[in-house]
């Protein structure tokens, strides 16, 4: 319930900082209850859409199981960018110290990136469809930059 109501917010707040195409579309709000008409509208068809998929597929753990897996390999690019940041930027102030750098965030990386590939590796239909719709966001944001 809560994340039904949140995700409407996401189109809502990328129509309004210019970053999805159909500004005009999603960023409309309805005047008497104050929220995003269209943004919500299409956020709950994708949501009756992932319903009928799972009931379809009878198998809904895999709808829970593969978007977890590929949050890890976006969780692994912030663990890459630490070691980044501190190359480029060494000087930088840190206000959060890292515990026993490196070993943390390599630890972090090793279990992040496994995660991802054991989840490939058992579900690798469901994770290369996964991949594919979530590249199509570069083409939508490189469109409407």
């Amino acid at each position: 319930n809560g994340m039904t109501l949140a995700s409407t917010r996401i189109p809502y707040t990328l129509a309004i900082e210019g970053h999805l195409p159909k500004k005009e579309f999603f960023s409309k709000i309805d005047d008497k209850y104050k929220q995003p008409v269209n943004s919500s509208v299409v956020m709950y068809v994708l949501g009756i859409i992932f319903l009928i998929a799972m009931l379809a597929t009878g198998n809904p753990d895999i709808f829970g199981d593969v978007p977890v897996a590929l949050f890890w390999l976006f969780y692994c690019l912030v663990f890459l960018g630490l070691f980044i940041l501190r190359k480029r930027e060494p000087n930088l102030e840190r206000p959060y110290k890292v515990p026993f750098y490196p070993v943390v965030p390599v630890l972090a990386l090793i279990g992040g990136a496994s995660i991802f590939v054991y989840a490939a590796i058992s579900n690798p239909g469901y994770m290369a469809i996964s991949v594919a719709l979530t590249l199509t966001g570069l083409f939508v944001y490189r469109d409407n930059k």
